[in-house]
C-alpha cells in the first residue's frame, strides 16, 4: 500500500481499498469490472468512484439518444454537448462537472450518464438521489408544473431495460449565482442490480448554456419515525347554529393521531339547529377510537351564563357538539341552548381522534424549512417612473441577500422553491396609483390601489421556483414619500411561508365524494363534479371536480356515473375518463347503446402513480349529449393512496 496525502491505496487480486487516513471511509470491491461499494462509519454512495470531478471525469461518459423528451437509455451515440471538469469557481472542492450545450441547433436527446451497481441489500428499497448544481452561463430554462427544465435527471434499469422516472425529475432553478440542491427517490428492482444514472436534455432549446454539477450521491434512503407535533395554527372554523358569530381566536393543532382545537367567539343569534364548532378542513373524526359515550376532554363555556358544557362527537363527525349533561344528558345541544345573541364563548377541546392518522409515522427526510425573509424600505423620496421596479433601497433585514438595489432594477431572487408572501405599505401623497407584483419581468396580480393622502397596506402569495424574480411597480410616475407619515412610510417585506417539516409517509390518505347534482355530459369530454362529501381525510378534493394528492404514492381512482335516459344506436356510446394534471390519462369505462331511451350505469377504476401536488379529474363524454342523474347513491368518485411510489 501507499499514501498520498490524505488518502491510504492499499490493493489485492480483486480489490482496492481507498482510505481517508484516520478516519472512516468506503472499499470498493470490482466484480465483473464494475465497482461495487461497502461501507463502515459512512453513507453507501453508489457514485463514489466519482462524485464531484475533484481529478477528472472518469466514469461518466456523454450519450445521443433519438430526439425525444425523455431519454432512451443513456448510451451511445455521437452527442455535440459536452461534459467536463472545470475549476473555475467550483461548487465544491477543486472542481466541479461542467455540462455544455452548444447553441445553433438543438440538442434534443443528449446528455451525460454513470454506470452503477447497487448491493443485494438495496434491491427492492428507495434509492435517494441528490447532487447539488447551479447554471454557470446562457439562458437555461427551469422546470415548473407543466413545463420540463432543458435538463431532468432519471434512471434507468440496465438490468431489465427499463427507463425509471424519479419523484422529481426536473431542475427547479435557472440561478447562475445561487447554487441548488437536486433531491430525488425511485424503487430499485428486486431482480436488478445494474443501473445508469442520467442527465439528460429532453427540450429542443437551441440556446447556449453551461451547467455546473457537483456531489453526486446515489444510495439508501434514510427515514426517520417519530411522532408529528405541530404548532397552534390560526384557522376560521364553520359554525352550525350559532348564528353569525364574531370570530376573534380559533387555533387547532396535531399531536400524533389527534387534532387540540381551542379559542374563543361571541354568538351571534343562535338557531334551533345542532351546534357545533368545525374541525379544520379535510379532518374526520375517528370512529374506532371513540369512546361509546363520544365525550372528549375539554369544554365549552358561556362566560355570561358561567356554564360548562361537555363536549361530544361521534365517528365520521367534521365538527365539535356540546351537552349539558345536569339537564339534557349526553345529548348534542341546539344553538339556542347554548346561549344568547352576544354572549362570550371560549373552548378547549382535544384530543379528537382523526381518521387517516397515526401516532408513530415515518418522517420526510427532504423537507426544506429554512427561513427566508427580507425587510427593505424607501428613506428618501425616490422617483418612480411608469410600470419601473421600485427601488426600496436600504435594507432591514435580508437572510439570503436575495434583493439587488438600484433605480430601475430593483429585484428579490428567490434563493430556493415555495409559496412567497409580498407585504407593506406605501405612501405617494395626493395621488392614486395602483401597485402590482411583478416576476421575472411579466406583470401578475395587483397588490393594492392607493387612496390619496393615506398610507396603503398591500399583501399577496406567489410560488416561486429558485431562480424566479419579482419586484413591484406603480402604474403610473409617481414619488413615494418618506417623513409624512415616518421614515419607514415606504416598505416591502418577502417571506417564504414554510410548510410542515414532516409528512407522515403511511398515513391513510383517502376520499369519497357522491353527486346528485346531475352534471352535463357533452359529446367532447366534459368534467364532471363530486360535490357530496363521504371522507375526505387530508382536504384532497377541491369540493368538486379536483383531486390534489397531498404525497408522493400510487392511487387507486373508482369512479361512476348514472346517466338519464338516453337514446344511443348501437353504434353509438358514452365514455368515462381520467385526466391526469389537466390530461387525458385513461379511459376506465364504455357503455354501447341498444337503440333505446335508457339510463346507463358506468363504472371504472385505475392504479394511477402521482407527485405531491398533481391532480386527477373524472370525465365523461358521450355520442349524444346527455346528463348525470340526479338520482341518490349512483354517482361517486373514491380516491385512495394504496402504496409508495
Amino acid at each position: 500500500g501507499y499514501a498520498i496525502g490524505d488518502l491510504l491505496y492499499a490493493s489485492g487480486p480483486n480489490s482496492l481499498a481507498k482510505l481517508p487516513v484516520g478516519g472512516s471511509g468506503q472499499v470498493v470491491k470490482s466484480v465483473g469490472g464494475l465497482p461495487t461499494w461497502a461501507t463502515f462509519s459512512g453513507g453507501i454512495n453508489y457514485i463514489s468512484s466519482n462524485p464531484d470531478a475533484e481529478a477528472d471525469t472518469s466514469g461518466w461518459v456523454t450519450f445521443a439518444d433519438a430526439a425525444a423528451a425523455i431519454p432512451a437509455d443513456g448510451t451511445g451515440g455521437s452527442p455535440n454537448s459536452t461534459w467536463t471538469r472545470t475549476a473555475v469557481s467550483p461548487l465544491r472542492g477543486s472542481g466541479s462537472f461542467l455540462y455544455t450545450h452548444n447553441s445553433g441547433a438543438s440538442r434534443q436527446g443528449e446528455g451525460a450518464s454513470f454506470l452503477f451497481q447497487i448491493s443485494p441489500a438495496d434491491r427492492a428499497k428507495v434509492i435517494q438521489v441528490s447532487f447539488d448544481y447551479m447554471i454557470a452561463s446562457g439562458t437555461f430554462v427551469a422546470g415548473s408544473t407543466g413545463v420540463d427544465s432543458d435538463l431532468t435527471c432519471w434512471v434507468y434499469d440496465v438490468t431489465n431495460s427499463q427507463l425509471i422516472q424519479l419523484s422529481n425529475y426536473k431542475l427547479l432553478s435557472n440561478s447562475a449565482s445561487i447554487p441548488d440542491k437536486f433531491s430525488a427517490t425511485f424503487q430499485s428492482a428486486s431482480n436488478a442490480s445494474l443501473y445508469r444514472l442520467i442527465i439528460f436534455n429532453g427540450t429542443t432549446s437551441t440556446a447556449a448554456f453551461t451547467a455546473m454539477f457537483d456531489n453526486f450521491s446515489v444510495g439508501p434512503s434514510s427515514y426517520v419515525y417519530g411522532s408529528p407535533v405541530t404548532d397552534w395554527v390560526a384557522y376560521t372554523p364553520t359554525m352550525t347554529g350559532l348564528g353569525t358569530v364574531t370570530i376573534t381566536d380559533s387555533f387547532y393543532k396535531r399531536v400524533g393521531d389527534s387534532v387540540y382545537i381551542k379559542g374563543r367567539f361571541s354568538l351571534g343569534t343562535t338557531t334551533g339547529v345542532t351546534a357545533g364548532i368545525g374541525l379544520p378542513a379535510g379532518v374526520s373524526v375517528d370512529t374506532t377510537k371513540m369512546t361509546i359515550q363520544s365525550v372528549i376532554e375539554g369544554s365549552l363555556s358561556n362566560n355570561s351564563l358561567a356554564t360548562i358544557f361537555l363536549p361530544l362527537a361521534t365517528g365520521g363527525d367534521t365538527s365539535v357538539g356540546f351537552s349539558n349533561a345536569a339537564s339534557s344528558g349526553l345529548i348534542k345541544l341546539v344553538g339556542t341552548s347554548i346561549g344568547s345573541s352576544g354572549n362570550t364563548i371560549g373552548y378547549s377541546v382535544g384530543p379528537i381522534p382523526i381518521q387517516g392518522w397515526s401516532s408513530s409515522v415515518q418522517m420526510s427526510d427532504q423537507a426544506d424549512t429554512r427561513v427566508v425573509s427580507a425587510s427593505y424600505v424607501v428613506t428618501t423620496g425616490a422617483s418612480t417612473t411608469l410600470n419601473t421596479p421600485i427601488n426600496f433601497g436600504t435594507k432591514l433585514s435580508d437572510t439570503h441577500s436575495a434583493v439587488s438595489t438600484g433605480v430601475g432594477s430593483w429585484k428579490f431572487t428567490a434563493p430556493t422553491q415555495g409559496t412567497y408572501r409580498v407585504s407593506g405599505s406605501f405612501f405617494v401623497g395626493a395621488a392614486n396609483p395602483n401597485l402590482r407584483l411583478w416576476k421575472n419581468g411579466i406583470a401578475q396580480f395587483y397588490l393594492a390601489s392607493h387612496t390619496s393622502g393615506v398610507m396603503t397596506s398591500f399583501s399577496g402569495k406567489i410560488d416561486l421556483n429558485a431562480g424566479d424574480y419579482i419586484d413591484v411597480r406603480m402604474d403610473s410616475t409617481q414619488t413615494t414619500q418618506s417623513g409624512v407619515l415616518g421614515t419607514y412610510s415606504n416598505v416591502i417585506n418577502i417571506d417564504r411561508i414554510s410548510g410542515a417539516s414532516t409528512i407522515a409517509a403511511n398515513e391513510s390518505i383517502a376520499m369519497s365524494y357522491g353527486s346528485t347534482a346531475g352534471s352535463a355530459i357533452g359529446t367532447s369530454y366534459t368534467l364532471q363534479t363530486f360535490t357530496a362529501k363521504e371522507i375526505d381525510t387530508h382536504g384532497g378534493w377541491n369540493g368538486t371536480n379536483t383531486f390534489t394528492a397531498p404525497a408522493n404514492g400510487n392511487y387507486k381512482i373508482s369512479a361512476g356515473i348514472l346517466t338519464v335516459a338516453v337514446t344511443l344506436t348501437t353504434a353509438q356510446s358514452i365514455t368515462l375518463a381520467v385526466y391526469k394534471n389537466g390530461s387525458l390519462y385513461r379511459n376506465i369505462a364504455r357503455a354501447v347503446g341498444n337503440g333505446a331511451s335508457i339510463s346507463y350505469m358506468l363504472n371504472g377504476d385505475d392504479l394511477i402513480p402521482l407527485k405531491s401536488g398533481e391532480t386527477l379529474q373524472i370525465y365523461a363524454s358521450g355520442s349524444v349529449a346527455t346528463s348525470q342523474s340526479t338520482s341518490g347513491g349512483y354517482n361517486k368518485v373514491t380516491i385512495m393512496k394504496v402504496g409508495n411510489y
